[in-house]
């Protein structure tokens, strides 16, 4: 929870992980006000 101009805002977060890659979804809102947005992350390969 994170409060921001008077307001308290929720934030939810899940994935699943699969080789090198995460991928998920992110539930985020105050109230009756909800957005939900996916999201991927990556693993970083070193670079020699």
């Amino acid at each position: 929870m994170r409060e921001l101009g008077g307001k308290t805002y929720t934030f939810h977060y899940s994935g699943k992980v699969s080789a090198e890659t995460i991928k998920g979804k992110t539930e985020s809102g105050s109230g009756a006000q909800t957005e939900s947005r996916e999201w991927e992350a990556r693993r970083q390969t070193e670079k020699k």
